[in-house]
């Protein structure tokens, strides 16, 4: 953990994102939940068609297993297939991440308490063009702020966020005490948490 005082970084707010700044604005974050966790807690266990039907996730589920069983050679039902198992795929890395959050706040309470929380923290990026150009890239469309921080943070590696290594709940919570311990040096691939005072210096469209 280092602690920093008026040291300029970026953020990236996505459109969808509830809370906007304005340039001017001074924040103190850190004490509530912050929208990724409001986000999770928030989620339904429903699914919305493209038709815009709705329904609870595991009797879509069961409809997708009948539409399996019933050897669908139809475009109609081949579409809803292709359409059944990008719903499966994205309720599958969801359910992955709720658990991986969980299980890095658990890790983060027990062996380094005194760390900024994923949770209640925001996210900031070093304030130079290759990290924004290199974080711009896996983001949705938002806005780009300039920052002047007052406060905590945590520099470590999005290495051990990807969902697609995890293999058990004890190889997550490794993944979780690699994550709290840190980077040895950092680099543009580094995520940082930040908890304490912000100032909105500036806004850059994208």
């Amino acid at each position: 953990m280092e602690i920093v005082k008026n040291k300029e970084f970026y953020h990236i707010q996505i459109d969808n994102c509830p809370y906007k700044w304005d340039v001017g604005q001074e924040l103190f974050l850190g004490d509530n939940p912050n929208y990724y966790a409001q986000d999770f807690h928030e989620a339904g266990f429903v699914y919305k068609s493209e038709s815009g039907k709705t329904m609870k996730i595991l009797k879509f589920f069961k409809n997708f297993e009948n539409l399996i069983n019933g050897k669908p050679n139809s475009d109609i039902e081949l579409k809803a297939v292709r359409e059944s198992i990008l719903v499966l795929k994205s309720f599958v890395e969801f359910t992955i991440r709720v658990h991986r959050e969980n299980l890095f706040e658990e890790i983060r309470l027990s062996f380094f308490p005194n760390l900024p929380s994923r949770k209640r923290g925001i996210w900031l990026i070093p304030y130079n063009e290759a990290a924004l150009k290199h974080w711009k890239k896996g983001m949705e469309k938002g806005r780009i702020f300039k920052v002047r921080a007052t406060g905590k943070v945590h520099n470590s590696s999005e290495k051990f966020l990807l969902i697609e290594q995890y293999v058990s709940f004890n190889h997550l919570r490794n993944m979780a005490f690699l994550y709290w311990a840190g980077v040895e040096e950092e680099s543009i691939m580094d995520e940082i948490i930040f908890e304490g005072f912000i100032e909105v210096l500036e806004l850059i469209e994208y």
